[in-house]
Formats: C-alpha cells, sequence, structure tokens
C-alpha cells in the first residue's frame, strides 16, 4: 500500500492572494513615474490627482474574476506608506489620499492625492 497525500486550498489563502494582486494593480495605478512627476513638480508647486470611486469606478478586478474596492484601499494605512516608500525617495511628499466630502458632510466618492516636493 503507498502513500496517499491530501492536499487542501485555504479559502483565506486564494482570498489573500486576490487582494494582493488587487492592491498591486491599484498601487500601480497610483505611482507616476519619476521623471514625469519631476517634471510636472519642476512646473508646478503641486501634483494632484483625483480617483473616483463611484460605481464600477471604484472596482479592481482580480484574474479570478473577484473584484476589491478601491476606496476601501485608499482608507487604509498600508496603502498610503506604499505611496511614501515609492515617493520618499523622490524628494516627494505625499498628501493624502483625502476623500472629498461635501458641504453637509455626506461622501461623495471622490478621493485627492496631492504631491509635493520636500522643502
Amino acid at each position: 500500500m503507498g502513500w496517499m497525500y491530501h492536499t487542501s486550498i485555504n479559502d483565506e489563502d486564494a482570498e489573500n492572494a486576490s487582494y494582493n494582486e488587487a492592491f498591486n494593480i491599484f498601487l500601480k495605478q497610483c505611482l507616476i513615474h519619476e521623471e514625469r512627476i519631476k517634471k510636472e513638480l519642476t512646473e508646478n508647486n503641486r501634483f494632484r490627482f483625483v480617483i473616483k470611486t463611484d460605481g464600477d469606478n471604484d472596482k479592481i478586478y482580480c484574474c479570478d474574476g473577484s473584484f476589491f474596492l478601491k476606496s476601501r484601499f485608499l482608507s487604509r494605512k498600508n496603502f498610503k506608506k506604499r505611496l511614501i516608500d515609492y515617493y520618499r525617495p523622490l524628494g516627494i511628499y505625499v498628501y493624502g489620499p483625502h476623500e472629498f466630502k461635501r458641504r453637509d458632510g455626506s461622501e461623495c466618492n471622490r478621493w485627492l492625492i496631492e504631491l509635493s516636493p520636500k522643502r
């Protein structure tokens, strides 16, 4: 009689792989190439970009068909830390991400990330 091996795929591991895939896809979308951002900051004192998180604009799709929300990543400290890790060596300060709010305090599904040279 031979050996019998059992393997299992933990749903949690699959979810983490999808989470990491979505996180990295979105992070890459927020990282502006060094030459471009330095040019922009030379011409202007700051560079701003707005991320829309309404409806389908909020979804990041993974290869396995699952999706994660940009708004969830934007509200987490580790996402901002990764932005800082990328921009700090370039001498760029990261403000945000900050969610825009209406005057009545309600959400408007837009986030701001602002970059400026360190002084």
